[in-house]
């Protein structure tokens, strides 16, 4: 006699319709971030900022605030970012205090997608303070684009302390983030940068010089032209070539 327990049924259905792809309104993802599984949770957090309905911006801040789950927390940060409501600002910034690593850093993600400037002074210490997330801040600093962020974003582009590869990346996100925000203060340090001994770093620094249109970097980029590395040639290309139109218009 088969003794092996019957499977629940309706569980197994939600479960291949999860798996399959089956379309899911907001409503019910909604619903699973009250589930008792975490998993069915990460994924509705996680899913509603696809989404892109304001109707979740309320259950994703409380999943913010009051999951125990980081990775739900998480997700939650992240979709908020997606959606862009401004009522998650201030949630996002506090979340920005979390002990949880990725926590803080989908928050710091979402407050440059967000890009409200009162987020600016947040931002600005986690990338100061932060050691596992100070590259995520710095480029969310340059999407939000304000000038407060110049100096700071200077002070990380020199910041040779950090010499290892999270050092690297904050310069190379500090670089892009300079160059998103177009303040001529950036045109000295990021020429100094095009020296840099990894070709990744020379890449950025010669992009942003090109979105900075100024003049003074057209020499320095052009020693770059015969560059080993094929990125940072085209890149110093590319970058003296829209400095020149600049100049034309």
């Amino acid at each position: 006699m088969d003794t092996e327990p019957k499977p629940d049924y309706d569980e197994v259905i939600e479960e291949e319709e999860i798996d399959a792809g089956a379309p899911v309104g907001v409503e019910r993802l909604i619903d699973r971030l009250g589930s008792d599984r975490a998993i069915e949770r990460q994924g509705a957090a996680s899913d509603l900022g696809l989404m892109a309905d304001e109707a979740a911006v309320e259950p994703l801040i409380h999943a913010l605030q009051h999951d125990e789950d980081a990775a739900v927390r998480g997700n939650a940060a992240r979709s908020l970012g997606m959606i862009g409501d401004a009522r998650a600002v201030a949630p996002l910034i506090d979340a920005l205090r979390e002990k949880d690593d990725y926590v803080r850093e989908q928050a710091i993600e979402a407050l440059g997608e967000i890009g409200d400037e009162s987020a600016v002074e947040p931002v600005i210490a986690a990338m100061q303070h932060d050691t596992c997330n100070r590259a995520a801040a710095a480029f969310s600093l340059g999407q939000i684009g304000d000038e407060r962020a110049v100096e700071p974003l200077l002070q990380a582009l020199g910041d040779k302390a950090w010499s290892d590869r999270k050092g690297r990346y904050l310069r190379w996100k500090a670089a892009e983030a300079l160059g998103m925000l177009g303040d001529r203060r950036a045109v000295r340090p990021l020429i100094d940068l095009l020296g840099d001994e990894n070709p990744h770093i020379r890449e950025v620094a010669a992009t942003a010089l090109g979105e900075l249109g100024d003049s003074s970097a057209e020499g320095p980029l052009s020693r770059l032209l015969g560059d080993a590395d094929h990125g940072v040639s085209k890149s110093a290309a590319k970058a003296m070539e829209r400095i020149r139109h600049a100049g034309a218009g």
